[in-house]
Order: C-alpha cells, then sequence, then structure tokens
C-alpha cells in the first residue's frame, strides 16, 4: 500500500491524499514520525482537511498530547467528518468512561470499547465486546484482567499466554500489574512472567 501512496504523491504531488494516505499507512505501522511527516505536507497542500486533521489528532493522541489531539478531532469533527471514536478514546484517559461509551455509539467489538465498559464498572458487556473483538494483544490482555476481577486463575493464565504469544512485551506488563497481584506467588504466574 505504501508504494501505491509513494508513487501516488510522485505523480501527483500538488495533492494531499496520497500524502494523508501514505501517513495512515505509517501509523498502521506504528512509525509515527514519518505519519506525522507526511500530515504536515499533506496540511501544507490542502490546509485543515478533515481527514488530515483527523490524523494529525491520532499522531498527537500517541504522543499523549491530549490536548492537541482534542483539537484536531472536534476541527475534523466541525467539518463533517465523524471522529468520535478518537474522541472517545481520549474520554477513557480523562476517566470519563460513560461518555467514552457514548461516543463509541454505532462501533461494536473494538478493545477500546470493552475497556470503556470494564472501567465503567459492566465486565459482563466488556467481556462480550471482547468475545467479538478482532484477536490481539490487548484484547487478550484485558480478557486476563477481567477473569482476575473474577479470580479466575485458570482463564487468566490462558489469556496472558495468548497475549505474551502476540506480543512479548505483555510479559513484563503483566508481571507488575496489580490487577495480577492475587497471582503473583502462584507458580504458573511467575512461569508466564518471567
Amino acid at each position: 500500500q505504501l508504494t501505491i501512496y509513494k508513487n501516488a504523491q510522485r505523480l501527483f504531488p500538488r495533492s494531499y491524499k496520497g500524502f494523508n494516505n501514505a501517513a495512515y499507512v505509517y501509523l498502521k505501522m506504528g512509525d509515527d514520525a514519518n505519519a506525522a511527516s507526511e500530515l504536515e505536507k499533506a496540511n501544507q497542500l490542502s490546509p485543515g482537511m478533515p481527514c488530515v486533521q483527523n490524523n494529525l489528532g491520532v499522531v498527537a493522541a500517541k504522543a499523549k498530547d491530549d490536548e492537541n489531539a482534542r483539537k484536531m478531532f472536534e476541527a475534523a469533527k466541525a467539518q463533517g467528518f465523524n471522529a468520535n471514536y478518537n474522541l472517545g478514546i481520549l474520554m477513557i484517559r480523562k476517566g470519563e468512561y460513560q461518555n467514552a461509551i457514548n461516543a463509541f455509539a454505532g462501533r461494536t467489538c473494538t478493545h477500546n470499547i470493552a475497556l470503556a465498559q470494564l472501567l465503567s464498572g459492566n465486565d459482563n458487556a466488556a467481556m462480550s465486546t471482547l468475545d467479538c473483538a478482532p484477536e490481539s494483544a490487548h484484547t487478550a490482555y484485558l480478557k486476563a484482567v477481567i477473569q482476575a476481577r473474577r479470580n479466575n486463575a485458570g482463564q487468566v493464565i490462558t489469556n496472558l499466554t495468548k497475549a505474551i504469544q502476540l506480543d512479548p512485551a505483555m510479559k513484563a506488563k503483566a508481571a507488575k500489574d496489580r490487577e495480577f497481584i492475587r497471582f503473583f506467588n502462584q507458580a504458573d504466574f511467575q512461569a508466564l512472567v518471567r
């Protein structure tokens, strides 16, 4: 995909679209620096385009610059772009869980919706959402957290094992996550996080 968008930039250097789309691919790849660079070019070519503003908000949010992220998302939304999901993620960070759930209206089966549901005290809804969400390390990890709150040791280990297989960085996170404190001294848990 990136090659296609790089070719589009070469063929249509005055169009913001190739730069915005390349930035989207870079964001998916976790390359925030290149995404930001592409978005700056897109914004110079067509200032204030809502899809570009939204993507600039994503870059800001990933950099934990929530104030600028919110401004970008609101600017995109003011032009008719649906930035509610991204605003919902910022609401989770602020502890506004019910507002986040409301912002996610119309979306289903994502890790972030389940996180807002869990943090608002509805672990049954969160588990249902995770069951239909795409498999990922974050999805499996959140399932483990729910099972830890339910004191279901077997499912904690099963889900943490899956999370660590999908993303080895989850091992260090789980080793010190207070959600799992009652399992810290159990042999199965220790074997998993060592």
